[in-house]
């Protein structure tokens, strides 16, 4: 699953610039989504899930996060044992 967080959704003032992040984690226990600025080594919460009713789980999932002019782009990717025994 992918999900896409515009810009102008973000958390971020005038002096963070999208392009000038260095990093972009989440964290499960504020349920938010954290970023650093290049030459700044202090996560800053740039989005909060739950104000969409989201709430994300680490132990049946993971992800890959990228981001840009267009915005962010979280990919979900299952994690969970298989239930298929073929």
């Amino acid at each position: 699953m992918i999900l896409q967080i515009p810009i102008s959704d973000l958390l971020i003032s005038r002096d963070w610039i999208v392009n000038q992040f260095e990093s972009m984690s989440i964290d499960y226990a504020d349920n938010a989504l954290h970023a650093t600025l290049r030459g700044d080594d202090k996560h800053k919460i740039v989005f909060r899930f739950e104000k969409y009713g989201v709430k994300l789980d680490n132990r049946w999932c993971r992800y890959e996060i990228s981001w840009g002019m267009a915005g962010v782009f979280i990919k979900l990717i299952d994690s969970s044992p298989s239930q298929y025994s073929g």
